[in-house]
C-alpha cells in the first residue's frame, strides 16, 4: 500500500498524540519517508533530525519543508543514513524522544534495531513505534480465493508482516517501561490511490499469480475498477502505535524471550496437568463406587460383639459345638466365602432378652462401620475439593 499522508493521516495524528513533542525537545524520526511526520514535530516547537536510507526520499524532505516559517526551518534537519548506524552517527542519550514509522517491518531484525533505538534516548525519554499487522488486511471483493491469495502476497513482501500484533510484547521483553498501545484501522475506498491495482500488477509481473489465469486477474481489476466507480469499495488493515520509555534509572532489564519451545512446554505441563487431575478425580469416584457397592452387601448375622454377649446364654441349651448360623459368620473385611453344604439344623435356642447395655453394645458397633464408612467418603471428597480449588487458584479453570 502507498504510504499516503492522508491515508495514513488518523495513524499520524495518533502518534504525535503519544510523542507530545514541545518546545525545545529534541525528537529523532527515524525512516522518515517523505518527513510529513518530521515537520509536524517541527510546527509543535521540537527540535527534528529525520533520518533515512533513501537519498531521493531526503531530497524530497527538503522540498516540503517550504511552508514552514524561519525559525522552524532551522529547528529541522533531514540526513541520509540507517538505522544501524545511529549510535555512532549520534551517541547515547542524544534524544528527548524517538519516532518509528513502518520501519520495522522491513529490518532483519527488529529486536535488534529496538535495542539501538533505545541507546540514542534519554534517560525517562519516550518511543513511539508505529507498525502494520498485515494478517488483519482484508479486500472486499467477490473473487475471495484470488482476495486471500493477493492478501498473502502482501505478507510475503514484507519481512515480519505480523510485527503490529507482537510490537508491544517485543519492547516489554527488551526493557521499554510504561507502555501505552493504540490499535489505528486504515479503511481504504479507492483502490487505484491505495495502490492495490498497482500492486496487483506488480505481482504478476513478478510472476507470483503464475497458478492465476490473466483473465482471472483482470476481471478482478475491472471489478475493482467498477466498484470504486459505485462507491462500494472497501479494503482495510490495523496498525498498532506503541509507546515505551527508556527507564529513568539504571539499565534495560531485558525480559526472557518466549520462545516456542516454551509456548510447546508450557502447553505440554498444562495438559499433564490436567491428565492428573483426571487421574485423581477417577481414584476418587473409584472409591466412591466402592463404598456404595459394599453398604449393599447384606450383613448374614450379628457382628462379633454381639456374638459374644450371646454365647453364654446359649450354652446351657445348645451342644458343645457351636450353632449352624454361628459357622456362617465371618469378619465384615473379609469377603464372604461360598455357601456350605445344608447342614441339619440345631434345635433354636429359646429366645432370651437383651439388655440395654447389650442393644447399646450392639447400636455402637454397627454404628462405627458406618462412622468409617462416612469418613473415608468426607476424606475423598475433601481432597477431591482441595484438588479442584488448587486449579482454579492456579493455571488452569476447571469446569464446573
Amino acid at each position: 500500500m502507498k504510504r499516503d499522508a492522508t491515508l495514513f493521516r488518523p495513524v499520524s495524528a495518533n502518534a504525535i498524540d503519544m510523542l507530545q513533542p514541545t518546545g525545545g525537545q529534541s525528537i529523532l524520526d527515524v525512516g522518515c519517508g517523505l518527513g510529513t511526520d518530521a515537520i509536524e514535530f517541527a510546527k509543535r516547537g521540537a527540535k527534528v533530525v529525520g533520518l533515512d536510507a533513501s537519498k531521493a526520499l531526503i531530497q524530497k524532505c527538503w522540498s516540503h519543508i517550504a511552508l514552514l516559517d524561519a525559525k522552524q526551518k532551522q529547528d529541522i534537519v533531514f540526513q541520509h543514513g540507517h538505522e544501524e548506524d545511529i549510535v555512532s552517527m549520534y551517541g547515547d542519550a542524544a534524544f528527548d524522544g524517538v519516532h518509528v514509522s513502518r520501519l520495522l517491518e522491513h529490518v532483519p531484525d527488529p529486536r535488534l534495531t529496538l535495542k539501538r533505538l533505545s541507546k540514542v534516548i534519554k534517560r525517562d525519554g519516550s518511543i513511539v513505534v508505529v507498525e502494520p499487522d498485515w494478517g488483519s488486511m482484508l479486500i472486499d471483493h467477490p473473487n475471495k480465493s484470488l482476495s486471500q491469495k493477493i492478501v498473502q502476497l502482501f505478507s510475503n513482501s514484507v519481512n515480519h508482516p505480523f510485527i503490529g500484533r507482537e510490537l508491544r510484547r517485543m519492547m516489554r521483553e527488551i526493557g521499554y517501561v510504561h507502555l501505552t498501545m493504540r490499535a489505528v484501522p486504515v479503511v481504504f475506498v479507492n483502490p487505484m490511490k491505495s495502490g492495490l491495482i498497482d500492486a496487483i500488477r506488480s505481482f504478476v509481473t513478478q510472476g507470483l499469480l503464475v497458478d492465476t489465469r490473466e483473465k482471472e486477474v483482470n476481471d478482478y481489476i475491472s471489478v475493482l475498477n467498477q466498484m470504486k466507480k459505485e462507491g462500494g469499495f472497501t479494503s482495510s488493515m490495523t496498525l498498532f502505535v506503541v509507546k515505551g520509555h527508556r527507564p529513568r534509572v539504571g539499565e534495560m532489564m531485558e525480559l526472557p524471550r518466549l520462545k516456542q519451545e516454551q509456548k510447546m512446554e508450557a502447553a505440554n505441563d498444562k495438559e499433564e496437568e490436567m491428565n492428573h487431575y483426571e487421574q485423581e478425580s477417577e481414584i476418587v469416584q473409584s472409591r466412591l463406587r466402592k463404598m456404595k457397592e459394599a453398604e449393599n452387601v447384606p450383613v448374614l448375622a450379628p457382628l462379633p460383639v454381639a456374638a459374644a454377649i450371646m454365647l453364654p446364654a446359649a450354652a446351657s441349651t445348645a451342644s458343645s459345638e457351636p450353632p449352624p448360623a454361628m459357622q456362617l459368620v465371618a469378619p465384615p473385611s473379609v469377603v464372604q466365602p461360598p455357601t456350605p453344604p445344608p447342614v441339619a439344623p440345631a434345635p433354636a435356642p429359646a429366645a432370651l432378652p437383651v439388655s440395654p447395655q447389650a442393644k447399646a453394645a450392639i447400636h455402637h458397633s454397627t454404628m462405627k462401620i458406618d462412622d468409617q464408612q462416612e469418613l473415608r467418603l468426607f476424606d475423598g471428597e475433601s481432597s477431591n475439593n482441595r484438588k479442584i480449588n488448587h486449579y482454579k487458584e492456579g493455571v488452569v479453570q476447571l469446569p464446573s
